[in-house]
């Protein structure tokens, strides 16, 4: 069983529809659908241009969220490993 953690600000939330419920898109989707630039969009974040390129070019799962005030909250799901899983490859080795 895998369980997926979203650090939001300073809250951690588990639950494996967590994308559904706080309805965000990836990061590169909301770029393309508001036709941002990486500029724009790290301006928007808080992050700079770069931090921006290297999300885009790795495997991270970075969504963005739209809050009512209208501001924007960059949101990233980590997947943790089974314990239990993990725990029999190191026996293993």
């Amino acid at each position: 069983m895998k369980i997926v953690s979203v650090i939001l600000l300073t809250y951690f939330i588990r639950h494996p529809n967590i994308i559904t419920m706080i309805n965000a898109i990836k990061l590169k989707q909301y770029i393309s659908l508001h036709r941002l630039t990486q500029w724009e969009i790290a301006t928007k974040l808080g992050f700079t241009q770069g931090a921006v390129s290297q999300i885009l070019q790795s495997d991270r799962d970075v969504y963005i969220r739209e809050q009512e005030c209208g501001e924007l909250q960059a949101i990233e799901i980590k997947v943790i490993a089974d314990h239990k899983k993990k725990s029999q490859q190191v026996r293993n080795q």
